[in-house]
């Protein structure tokens, strides 16, 4: 299995989930110059998304990421990685990265969890210094086993430059269905400006020899 989209065109390859309330703004995702844009709009408690099923997987599973983020807003959270549920906000297993807030490290994190926990203890987080300049191209990447799940990021070109960190517990299972998602979310209080995400590639790779 391999799915690889460098958004060519002017158009999302149909097989994209997306979703982007709550006003149906054609400039809220444009598909140019290879690339795809998502604007986050300002609204309290917005979100949006784009999201691609993987089906299940068998030995591995490595997911690259090549994008860029306008700004860093407080009350303000763009994620993306692999997700149990073709709507992000409702996956109950998930290993994403996830920038929240303005600050570059204080706010930046590596998250991963492999079931509901009402207690809210069950995800793990990291915090890391993820690189996130404005206006920068960055790669990221994440490497699921059934062992472990790794996290890089770093540098303009794939493979990623630098291993940020890797759990063996908590991780999403490989043999239920997954999807690749991009999205964002606004707090209760209303960012002060809205920002955008730019992705020129996402790609997996089904590691199974």
């Amino acid at each position: 299995m391999g799915f690889r989209d460098d958004f060519a065109g002017t158009q999302l390859n149909s097989s994209w989930n997306v979703s982007l309330g709550p006003a149906s703004d054609p400039n809220v995702l444009i598909v140019a110059s290879s690339t795809v844009a998502m604007e986050s709009g300002t609204s309290i408690g917005q979100s949006r998304y784009m999201s691609f099923g993987l089906g299940q997987q068998r030995s591995g599973l490595i997911l690259d990421f090549r994008l860029k983020i306008s700004a860093r807003q407080a009350n303000q959270a763009w994620f993306f990685g692999l997700f149990n549920n073709q709507n992000p906000l409702q996956a109950t297993q998930f290993a994403r990265f996830r920038f929240s807030g303005s600050g570059g490290v204080t706010d930046s994190f590596c998250e991963t969890q492999s079931s509901t926990d009402t207690g809210g203890n069950e995800g793990i987080g990291s915090v890391v210094a993820l690189p996130a300049t404005a206006g920068t191209n960055n790669t990221y990447q994440i490497n699921l086993t059934n062992q472990n799940c790794a996290f890089w990021a770093g540098g303009d070109q794939l493979p990623p430059s630098t291993a940020l960190v890797t759990r063996s517990l908590h991780i999403p299972q490989l043999n239920t269905n997954l999807w690749i998602a991009i999205g964002v979310t606004n707090g209760g209080t209303a960012p002060s400006a809205q920002t955008t995400l730019t992705a020129d590639l996402v790609a997996a790779i089904d590691t199974i020899l």
